[in-house]
């Protein structure tokens, strides 16, 4: 394992002792999504152009959330870079945002595999991980979607999954307007 990764994971730990805790303190302001979700992407674009996959965003003009920044773009990262490493070379991946309601929806949709229905209710959960490997056969350590879940929720927000195996997969999340 390489020290970056090993870091990586630490960190990922580190956030889930905090979390379970409920010492993660969040540093709420007036959030642009858009300019947040543009922050995550130019962070993971450099992975993307490796594999010569674009991603493209749908920016729906939304209302501002009040949330923590850099969580957010956590969540974000998290949720990129998963699509990265799945969606097939060449393709597109999409970011879409929505005002639904009383909430900004985000969603991230990419062409990969997708998530078969029966892993779909834990693919939330710590440590579990997909039958299938990435296309770079890189495996994760099974704690993002975890630590994105309970980010999510502590700004009082939810996130799931609609996927269809062989047919891509469409990660969400809503998070309450400002």
């Amino acid at each position: 394992m390489d020290s970056k990764r090993l870091i990586g994971l630490i960190n990922d730990l580190l956030d889930l002792d905090k979390l379970d805790a409920g010492k993660m303190i969040l540093s709420l302001a007036s959030l642009n999504v858009a300019e947040a979700v543009e922050a995550a992407i130019a962070s993971v674009e450099p992975t993307a152009t490796q594999s010569e996959i674009r991603i493209s965003l749908n920016d729906g003009r939304v209302s501002p959330v009040v949330a923590d920044r850099g969580r957010i773009i956590q969540v974000l990262v998290n949720l990129l870079s998963n699509a990265i490493k799945f969606a097939p070379e060449k393709s597109e991946i999409k970011v879409t945002l929505k005002d639904s309601g009383q909430f900004v929806s985000v969603f991230v949709h990419d062409d990969g595999p997708g998530v078969g229905k029966e892993f779909q209710s834990t693919i939330f959960e710590r440590f579990r991980q997909l039958p299938q490997k990435s296309k770079s056969g890189q495996e994760g350590s099974g704690l993002g979607l975890p630590i994105a879940k309970l980010i999510i929720e502590l700004h009082g927000g939810k996130i799931g999954v609609d996927s269809e195996e062989g047919k891509g997969s469409t990660f969400w999340f809503q998070l309450p307007k400002a």
